[in-house]
């Protein structure tokens, strides 16, 4: 667990990443509200986009036990758009970029513990309160091509992404191009979503996933 102290010396040593990023995807008046917070040690790829909807972003700040924030560094790579509406919560490990044709759009409270993957080209939509453990992937671009050997059909290689309000991905878990997850579904651990899942609060198991329960979703109550 760590100290007050070590997370007044985090944030302090973070000041100028943050005001620095705050100012690139922003303006330098808006940056003195720091919008961006970025742990000091957090990698700076490119910052030439542009962030909306004033919410906040912050990246690489973890205090859970699962990963270490000082050798899990961060990546962030931003060319295109980002909308936050509330608040985007990166934890340590994870990679944010978002390439100059893409929109990446948070719509309420987005939270992840460590080591998510989101990699935006065409177009990502994540819903409120949604949440995602670590060592998850979110990608809306192949990044090579398919070609059909009978037809010479080459298939697009990039499709929209849309995950709805109060959903739950699961640690390993995949959200791959093209894919619609409803509200309130639950990605279970290391499964790999690849299509439109129509039905809301259901659980979405398998490679690739498929719904195996109904009436099911993420709760906030604990069992003792």
């Amino acid at each position: 667990m760590q100290s007050k102290f070590y997370r007044g010396v985090e944030l302090l040593l973070s000041l100028p990443k943050s005001f620095y990023v705050s100012w690139r995807l922003t303006s330098f008046k808006q940056a003195f509200k720091l919008p961006v917070k970025c742990r000091f040690n957090t990698k700076l790829l490119d910052t030439s986009g542009t962030l909306t909807g004033g919410g906040k972003l912050s990246v690489g700040f973890n205090h859970t036990g699962i990963y270490d924030s000082r050798l899990q560094r961060a990546i962030v790579n931003i060319e295109g758009t980002l909308q936050i509406a509330d608040r985007l919560n990166l934890g340590a490990g994870s990679r944010l970029e978002v390439g100059k044709n893409g929109t990446l759009i948070i719509k309420g409270l987005v939270a992840n513990s460590a080591g998510l993957t989101i990699c935006c080209h065409d177009r990502i939509e994540i819903g409120a309160k949604t949440v995602i453990s670590w060592d998850t992937l979110i990608i809306d671009k192949d990044f090579h091509y398919i070609m059909n050997t009978d037809t010479g059909h080459t298939k697009q290689d990039h499709k929209p992404i849309i995950i709805g309000d109060g959903v739950w991905l699961c640690a390993g878990s995949k959200v791959l191009k093209g894919t619609t997850i409803s509200n309130g579904c639950i990605l279970s651990a290391n499964s790999v979503a690849t299509k439109t899942y129509e039905e809301p609060n259901c659980l979405l198991m398998g490679n690739p996933a498929v719904v195996v329960k109904s009436h099911v979703t993420r709760s906030d109550i604990e069992v003792q």
